[in-house]
């Protein structure tokens, strides 16, 4: 369902790597089972393999975002049949993930792809990013989140259509993200 809201321009971009569809591929198949599956462990193994010395997957930021997403929601929901070494190894990966996230962060608060050659680009991986990890408490904690909320709402009345939807699902998000928690 999240996939299918993304602007084209981001569905362009993320099909050009392969951690970034391997990753919402994991997410996909982890919305549809109902417990651990064969294919989500090699999945996640996959993943786990494809991360570079820097933190990153292959190189790229939305890739990198995409696997914090899946690797935050298998830690969470304990999906895989894992022993302790195999959740040690889901955390480790995502801490250095998120080192990786937090380096691509910009004075003025907003994330920047090494590929984003517009401002357009440049909002589309910010919205993006927030879209996917708005709810994410390891992620908000290591980024200066308050000046990435800031620096989008200080653009918000300029936002491209494309940006704009990904900003109103991100600020959908975490309304119904504090609903639940609420509910609970």
């Amino acid at each position: 369902p999240f996939i299918c809201e993304l602007p084209l321009p981001l569905h362009v971009r993320l099909s050009q790597q392969p951690a970034a569809a391997i990753a919402l591929g994991l997410r996909r198949i982890t919305e549809l089972t109902y417990g651990p599956s064969d294919l989500a462990a090699e999945m996640t193994q996959a993943l786990i393999m494809r991360q570079l010395l820097d933190g990153s997957m292959d190189h790229d930021l939305l890739a990198t975002v995409a696997t914090v997403d899946i690797l935050s929601r298998l830690i969470a929901d304990c999906h895989m049949s894992q022993g302790e070494s195999q959740s040690a190894q889901l955390v480790e990966t995502r801490q250095r993930a998120l080192i990786f996230i937090m380096s691509k962060q910009d004075e003025n608060g907003l994330f920047r792809c090494d590929s984003d050659h517009s401002d357009h680009d440049h909002l589309l991986t910010s919205t993006f990013l927030l879209a996917l990890l708005i709810n994410n408490q390891p992620f908000r904690n290591q980024i200066r989140f308050l000046d990435l909320l800031s620096a989008l709402e200080q653009r918000e009345i300029d936002f491209p259509k494309s940006v704009h939807v990904l900003w109103q699902l991100a600020l959908t998000s975490t309304t119904s993200h504090a609903s639940n928690t609420e509910s609970h």
